[in-house]
């Protein structure tokens, strides 16, 4: 059901904003992890995530594409990485954010162009995708960052570029969660170190789900960014949304 979703929002990418593109990873990283328990196998991040701590450490991201750690040198005045938490990056957008340490933090791009076929195919596992969804997907999410699965959804969160140069109304935003499905509440514009950001709550149903998300649009050196925030319940997407944006700067 997933994939096939996956399949028929991209057919409609040509006749949807970049906004709405942002639902994209909302499918394919979120259905496409809604296996059955029985299925664990299938479960992209329940292993990697929760075995972390015996192999690599719970605090490195299980990607061979890895985010920064809290080591690195960091922008004057930048957020201070909360504990428990690990830097996801997106160079070609000029920002990071904080999330989870245990989440898989994936930039598509980079695995393509200088991963191995083994890191590429375990990574397509890992997220319940082929390897041609995960390609088709890395033209069009800058980061992928996903977490360990929840009743039948696994949590994540998207960075899609955009070709905005100008901020939509939040009314507008909220046009496009519904042109895919997507049920959206009243939306908000939030101080951030990047500037103004307008935060969009949603609800999407799937077939074996209800996803909570955030739609957030994110200004950057050439315009504005978009970053999708999806859970299981809405105080975990806000919770994490909150994260996200008290610990956003640019690099």
């Amino acid at each position: 059901m997933a994939a096939r979703l996956f399949r028929m929002i991209n057919k409609r990418l040509g006749t949807l904003t970049i906004t709405a593109l942002s639902l994209v990873g909302v499918i394919a990283l979120g259905g496409c992890s809604a296996p059955t328990v029985e299925q664990d196998p299938a479960t992209p991040p329940v292993q990697s995530s929760e075995a972390a701590p015996e192999s690599s450490g719970s605090s490195e991201p299980v990607s061979p594409t890895e985010s920064p750690s809290a080591a690195e040198e960091m922008p004057a005045g930048a957020p201070e990485l909360p504990e428990g938490s690990q830097w996801a990056e997106s160079s070609t957008q000029g920002i990071r954010f904080a999330v989870p340490a245990t989440w898989s933090v994936v930039d598509p791009q980079k695995l393509f162009t200088s991963g191995s076929e083994q890191d590429i195919e375990a990574a397509a596992t890992e997220m319940g995708m082929t390897v041609a969804e995960l390609q088709q997907a890395s033209t069009q999410i800058d980061i992928m960052v996903m977490g360990p699965a929840e009743a039948q959804f696994a949590p994540n969160v998207n960075v899609v570029p955009t070709a905005l140069k100008a901020l939509p109304t939040e009314e507008m935003m909220a046009a496009e969660l519904e042109s895919v499905g997507a049920t959206p509440a009243q939306g908000s514009t939030q101080s951030t170190d990047l500037g103004e950001v307008i935060v969009v709550p949603y609800v999407l149903e799937l077939e074996s789900s209800t996803v909570h998300g955030r739609s957030i649009l994110v200004p950057v050196s050439d315009g504005f960014t978009s970053i999708t925030v999806s859970h299981v319940t809405d105080a975990d997407a806000e919770a994490l949304t909150e994260q996200l944006l008290s610990t956003l700067h640019g690099i």
